[in-house]
Formats: structure tokens, C-alpha cells, sequence
């Protein structure tokens, strides 16, 4: 059975701890392009300590925000393995060979890129399109990669300084704020 007739999947990761008004913006943009699925990515970083709110919580502020922002084409994927590649192949096995795919990354992932596992694989597999928050990118591995800058601006909000309990109502949805105060979670 084919999970979707959108030729272009567009595969968003991170820990979304919490999904925040920035990593909106960059899905109601991915949301806008024609003939186009995203595919919203739970993870746990391997590199980085464990999330603070669980998966399940995460998950659900994750739809919380889409469905407020009324955003439809989309799916939310947990991730099976700490790589990147393996989630990627598991994703083009379920959803098909004959798509084209896109992996979005942070700016400060472009940086620390040729570090991940097996990215050689990965990025003969999807093309890898980049969200810059800062000027300091590694232009080496933008070029190496062939990486494309997504042509967005993205507010300034900080997921560290939000788990920290430094933030507003304005820096996440009101129903994914609403969700944080009453898990208590992310609170000074």
C-alpha cells in the first residue's frame, strides 16, 4: 500500500524539547511547497544528555503545534536508531524508493555534519537543505555535501534557554505552552 501520492518528503528531525515557534516556522514553510509530505522526526541525539520532557510528551506537543497551525501534509516518525542514516533508509523503505527526498538541518548541524555516521551514504540518499541561524557555516561541508539553504527566516528562540524555564507564551503555541505548565515541565 502506498503511504502517499507526494512525490517530495521532506524528513525534519530533532528532540523537540520542546518544538518551539522556530521549528514552526520551518514546517509551515516545508508545508507550503507543492506535491510535499514532511515527515517530523522525534529523536534522541546521540551526542547530546537525555530530553527532558519524554518522548510521548514531546510527541504530543509536536501535534499539539501542527494541528493548531493547521498544517496537514505531515506525519510524525519516531526515530529507531541514534543515525540518522539508518532512520532516512527506514523512512525511503516505507515510503518508497521513488520519491525524492530532503533531510533539513540546522545551521549548527551543518557545522558538525562530517562528523555524523556513515555521512557519505546518507547524503547520496536525500538531498540535504539547511536552515542557517547564524552567519558562521562551514562552507567546506556545504560544498562537499551539496547542501541548499532553505530560504527562510526563523525567529531567534533558543530550545536550551526554554528548558531552562527562561520563555515566553510567545516563543511556543498557547496550546503547546499550556501543555508545558501543566506537565510542569520546563519550569525555573
Amino acid at each position: 500500500k502506498q503511504l502517499t501520492t507526494k512525490n517530495n518528503i521532506y524528513i525534519y528531525g530533532g528532540t523537540f524539547d520542546p518544538i518551539h515557534n522556530a521549528h514552526m516556522a520551518i514546517i509551515r514553510y516545508l508545508s507550503h511547497i507543492p506535491d510535499t509530505l514532511v515527515i517530523v522526526a522525534i529523536a534522541k541525539h546521540p551526542l547530546y544528555k537525555n530530553p527532558v520532557a519524554s518522548e510521548y510528551d514531546r510527541e504530543l506537543m509536536v501535534q499539539i503545534a501542527l494541528d493548531n497551525a493547521y498544517i496537514k501534509n505531515y506525519v510524525i516518525e519516531p526515530d529507531t536508531s541514534p543515525y540518522t542514516v539508518d532512520n532516512v533508509k527506514n523512512i525511503i523503505h516505507k515510503y518508497g524508493e521513488d520519491k525524492h527526498y530532503h533531510l533539513v538541518i540546522g545551521s549548527d548541524q551543518v557545522n558538525e555534519f562530517n562528523k555524523w555516521h556513515d555521512v557519505k551514504e546518507l547524503s547520496k540518499l536525500v538531498d540535504i537543505v539547511y536552515v542557517s541561524r547564524s552567519e558562521d557555516i562551514n562552507e567546506h561541508n556545504v560544498k562537499k555535501y551539496h547542501m541548499e539553504k532553505l530560504p527562510i527566516e526563523t525567529p531567534n528562540i533558543s530550545s536550551t534557554k526554554i528548558r531552562n524555564g527562561n520563555y515566553t507564551e510567545f516563543d511556543v503555541d498557547y496550546g503547546v505552552y499550556r501543555y508545558m505548565r501543566n506537565l510542569k515541565v520546563y519550569m525555573k
